[in-house]
């Protein structure tokens, strides 16, 4: 998989145990190569392309921007509308079919008699969905963490696994970290074969499994 930009010379190829580091120096391109990105992300038009085996992929499908990793929304729309799914599917399988019929069933029963109680004509959908059961119950992805790059590796997993995202783009993710804690953050996108860059404004210190492209104050690629 590759990203890759009019802008740029180079092509940001996503290899295993290499993680991407583009250090983009001039503020104005930074801000503008974030920015478009982010709209690229939430479905507008831009000018990066990401793409595997020679086909494009959309980046509103496949790809994640972590601006602060100190506020992962464990909670957003489009995480609960895929754990929502998940759970579906669960409940309508083999081994919970039955309980789920039965559970519907005791719901309907149950409305009916209060419907039988009340003088006024009321009603209820006969067919009690499973979302809906899911959303009387709160249904929610409940996680405590005790740092932030727990938070953000284990939010990385589920948008693996909920969401399929295929490529996660952090900013400035190097200055939150510590030595040790960046030797972990690292060592886990290996082990989980994640895709990932780090957009940042200045390189720190140089490690041998980083691709950095480098775009200096001249707009000079290096």
């Amino acid at each position: 998989m590759k990203l890759v930009h009019a802008m740029l010379e180079k092509n940001i190829v996503f290899e295993e145990n290499k993680i991407n580091v583009l250090v983009i120096e001039q503020a104005d391109f930074f801000s503008k190569s974030i920015r478009e990105l982010l709209r690229q992300i939430q479905g507008e038009q831009g000018d990066f392309v990401l793409s595997e085996a020679g086909k494009g992929l959309g980046l509103k499908k496949c790809a994640e921007m972590i601006i602060n990793p100190f506020s992962m929304d464990f909670s957003q729309k489009k995480l609960l509308s895929a754990l929502y799914k998940e759970a579906e599917k669960a409940a309508l399988d083999e081994q919970l079919f039955v309980s789920t019929k039965e559970v519907q069933g005791m719901i309907a029963r149950y409305l009916q008699r209060l419907c039988d109680e009340l003088i006024y004509p009321a009603c209820f959908d006969e067919e009690i969905s499973i979302p809906n059961l899911l959303k009387y119950g709160n249904f929610r992805i409940e996680m405590e963490f005790d740092s932030m790059l727990e938070s953000v590796v284990e939010y990385m997993k589920l948008a693996v696994n909920l969401l399929h995202t295929k490529l996660f783009i952090f900013v400035n993710m190097k200055t939150y970290l510590g030595e040790e804690e960046l030797e972990a953050f690292y060592q886990m996108i290996k082990n989980e074969k994640f895709n990932v860059l780090l957009i940042e404004r200045g390189i720190a210190g140089r490690r041998e499994d980083e691709d950095i492209c480098l775009v200096d104050k001249d707009l000079c690629e290096i």
